[in-house]
Parts: C-alpha cells; structure tokens; sequence
C-alpha cells in the first residue's frame, strides 16, 4: 500500500510534463518547484509509514507497472480533459466517460462470465443490500460526481493546477484514520502535511505565462 501511495503521488508529475507536451501549458518555476514540493510530502509520509509496518510481502513488478500505468493514464485523462473543456461543459464529458465506461467494463464481464460458464454470476449481486449500496456509493458520487467536479475544474483551472490537488486525498486519509479509526498520527505526518499543503497552494499562486494567457483571451 506505501508503494502504490508513492506511485500514484507521481501523478501530478505526469500531468505537468505532459501539459506542456500536448497541450503547450507553460507552467512557471514555482508551480514546478510547488508540484514536486507536493509530491515528495507525499512520498515522504508513504516512505515513513513503509518503515514502521512489518510486512514481508514480495514486490510484483507487474504490480508497480500497472501502478505507473493507472498514474499516467490519470495524467493523460487531466491533459486531454482540460483540451475539450472549452468545448464541452464538465455534463457532457462526464457522460462520455461514464458511457465507455460502462460499455467497456460490461463486455469485460460478459466476456468473463461466458468464458468460465458462470452466466447467472451477473445478476446474483443484485440481490445483495450491501452490494446495491456499494454500486450507488461507486457510481453516484465517486464516479459522476468526481468526473463532473474534475471536469468543472478543469474548466477552470489549468491540469498541472488541478492535479496537484489529489494530494490532498492523503492528508484526508490521515485526518479520517484520526478522527474515526482512532489512528496514531506521527511527526513526519505533520511534516509531510506541511509540504503537500504549501505545494498546492504554490501551485495555483504561480501565473500562467503570456502565451497561456493569449491563448485563454483567443478562446474567449
């Protein structure tokens, strides 16, 4: 779990590199300084907390990679979105997503099902209180809801800007194992708290550059 906190902390990274790539973001010396202040908070807290777990598990590569892959595909997801904000408002591409989506994960299952004979498997959840209430939580608000608030953010912001913000999750995790699960919180929390928070907050106090700003007025 420490290894695949500190993975996915790369994301904001990705995005960064790759909004200047694909979609000519210029992003100033102190959003770059800030997103990598950000993510070492993170990797910081993972790392310590890695320390004080005795786990003997073996590492699978094959994990990390698809660990890599999920942080980039997050990263191409914010680049691309911030592309198609000014064409589409956050309901549209939230529906489009949420679509293939459904699509795409339902052939998975069909697939899946007839391969192993095990056609009814598909409707037995749904008689199961707890799974209908798990599938509301997953596809009302951390599916639709999420995608519509990232895709409104991205309308509003630029992705290197947004995606920094999913550092915060962390310390909401941290706050969360505090207040209900009764969980020690350690120095290095604070520490690495501290950095996450005055990374994102450098992140969007940097300026976008001249040409970004030409390109927002040409939008308009």
């Amino acid at each position: 779990s420490a290894e695949g906190g500190i993975l996915f902390a790369v994301a904001p990274v990705f995005t960064l590199l790759l909004s200047q790539f694909l979609i000519k973001e210029k992003a100033s010396t102190l959003q770059i300084f800030s997103v990598l202040l950000s993510v070492s908070g993170v990797i910081y807290i993972f790392y310590r907390t890695a320390g004080l777990e005795q786990s003997s598990g073996e590492r699978s590569m094959i994990g990390i990679l698809l660990l890599l892959l999920n942080s980039l595909s997050f990263a191409l997801y914010s680049v691309l979105a911030r592309r198609y904000t000014d064409r589409y408002d956050s309901l549209h591409l939230s529906t489009v997503m949420i679509t293939v989506g459904f699509i795409g994960f339902h052939i998975l299952l069909l697939g899946k099902n007839a391969l192993f004979g095990q056609e009814t498997a598909y409707l037995a959840p749904l008689t199961e209180p707890k799974y209908l209430l798990s599938i509301f939580y997953l596809g009302v608000l951390s599916t639709l809801g999420t995608s519509m608030l990232n895709n409104f953010a991205l309308s509003h912001l630029e992705a290197s800007k947004m995606s920094v913000f999913t550092n915060l999750g962390t310390l909401i995790s941290i706050f969360a194992g505090a207040v209900i699960l009764d969980e020690r919180v350690y120095f290095f929390h604070v520490i690495g708290a501290i950095f996450i928070i005055i990374g994102v907050i450098g992140t969007n106090l940097g300026q976008p550059s001249q040409q970004k700003k030409r390109e927002e007025i040409g939008r308009a």
